[in-house]
């Protein structure tokens, strides 16, 4: 449960999730983006295109046509279909795409039919910039068509959907801010980011982009799960900040995009199906509320959790943090004592709930275990509070990088729904959608696999 600072994502030594009040809750609206934002800051923001209600997302074919279907299906979510004939088949989308700026990550789902291969990427103009993709077998990116480095074959007996491969790169200007000194360069990542395909690859003309791209050249391949943003989603584990593998969804702790509206609560369901660790204290799950402090730095203040461990011989370990990011377990009587927890059977069902209560100066932290009967059904800490309302909320699960087992070794297989934020300045709740939950992947191994955010259920599912 230590504390440990990731590429400016504040994770303390626990797994993450959402925490959701049982009951039905009235009208929901849903938060979208930046326009549903109080703030954003400069240049940021967020392409995301999940196919979810079958439309196109703002994608348009350039060359060729493509189709938005059921089939092929990554894990139940529809995908773009696109096939090659005489010609490259080629889709563009420039929504929410804001130009010129020196940082990007980029992400996608590939699945290629017998012969065919397919890229995601960044165009100029239709022209591509830069492309990451999958044919005959190998992983291939670069600066265009004509200049791709084979980064070797597609990944085996990981944690995806059969015939789909995972890519995701950073993509950054290096030597200089003007465009006459700039370099481009692209770290590629395939199936995991524990560490990366590549590092370093030139795209010399990146800069330059101007819209999300999807390229594919021969055959039919489906895409997913794209998502452009200048949120970092991929980051490896290094020596120099040696954080904790953790993944997850939505934004904090100084990686923003945009800001929510100021709430009061945030809630949400987390369906443990199953796990196995090593040993206790080393997988956990959580959820994240932050005041602005919290919101917009790499901070202990302002940034509230509420969790549990997942442990050995099918106990959990309920906690929440009080202060100062440490930890501290509901049946214990001090912080630092790690608690062994009490059995929750497989597929119970757990709610979670951060509130802000302004009229008694402090924040409540409720979890409910709806499978097990008192004294382990229901834990609830106060703490007082007179800080100001909510703005920003993540998910998160995490394993320990100081157990000695093999993190292949680790299994959790669940789900998380219903995330929802209530309260201050919110007439009615509001559901957290895939525009504001984007995801984050620390040195995720190719075993562990997160899926993608469901706009229809307000979470995801995870497994590994």
């Amino acid at each position: 449960m230590a504390l440990l600072l990731a590429s400016a994502l504040l994770i303390p030594a626990v797994a993450a999730l959402p925490g959701s009040a049982a009951q039905s809750l009235a009208p929901v609206r849903e938060v979208r983006g930046p326009s549903a934002a109080a703030f954003a800051p400069r240049g940021a923001f967020a392409f995301v295109s999940t196919f979810e209600d079958l439309q196109a997302d703002g994608w348009r074919a350039l060359e060729g046509s493509f189709t938005v279907q059921n089939r092929p299906s990554y894990a139940g979510e529809p995908s773009l279909v696109s096939s090659a004939g005489d010609h490259p088949q080629l889709d563009l989308a420039t929504r929410g795409i804001v130009v010129g700026q020196p940082f990007l990550s980029i992400q996608g789902e590939i699945h290629t039919g017998p012969g065919a291969s397919g890229f995601i990427g960044l165009g100029a103009s239709g022209a591509p910039v830069l492309l990451i993709g999958v044919g005959g077998g190998q992983i291939w990116a670069g600066p265009g068509v004509t200049h791709l480095s084979d980064l070797g074959p597609v990944p085996r007996g990981t944690a995806q959907p059969p015939g789909w491969t995972y890519v995701t790169a950073n993509v950054y200007r290096v030597n200089g801010a003007n465009s006459t000194a700039a370099k481009w360069r692209m770290d590629v990542f395939v199936d995991q980011t524990a560490f990366p395909a590549t590092v370093g690859l030139s795209v010399p003309a990146a800069g330059r982009y101007t819209e999300a791209l999807i390229l594919t050249t021969a055959g039919q391949v489906a895409y997913t799960d794209y998502i452009l943003t200048t949120y970092e989603i991929a980051e490896a584990l290094n020596d120099q900040f040696a954080p904790n593998p953790s993944d997850g969804y939505g934004q904090g702790s100084g990686v923003l995009v945009t800001l929510l509206p100021h709430f009061d609560t945030l809630s949400g369901t987390i369906r443990l199906a199953n796990w196995n660790v090593p040993r206790t204290g080393i997988l956990s799950v959580q959820i994240n509320a932050m005041n602005p402090g919290g919101a917009d730095y790499a901070t202990c203040h302002g940034f509230f959790q509420l969790g549990v461990d997942l442990d050995p011989n099918g106990h959990i370990a309920p906690w929440y943090v009080p202060k100062a990011c440490n930890p501290f377990y509901f049946q214990e009587s001090q912080i630092g004592v790690v608690s062994s927890g009490f059995p929750s059977p497989p597929g119970t069902v757990l709610t979670l709930t951060i509130e802000r209560v302004p009229a008694l100066q402090e924040i409540v932290f409720t979890l409910i275990d709806h499978n097990v009967s008192a004294p382990d059904a229901r834990w609830t800490a106060t703490i007082p509070y007179t800080g100001p309302a909510f703005v920003a909320a993540y998910t998160q699960i995490e394993w320990q990088s100081s157990s000695k087992v093999p993190v292949s070794r680790y299994f959790f297989n669940g789900s998380f729904a219903n995330l929802r934020i209530t309260g201050g300045n919110l007439s009615v709740p509001v559901r957290l959608g895939p525009e504001y939950m984007i995801p984050f992947a620390v040195g995720v191994p190719p075993s562990w696999n997160f899926f993608y955010y469901e706009r229809s259920v307000g979470g995801y599912a995870q497994v590994g």
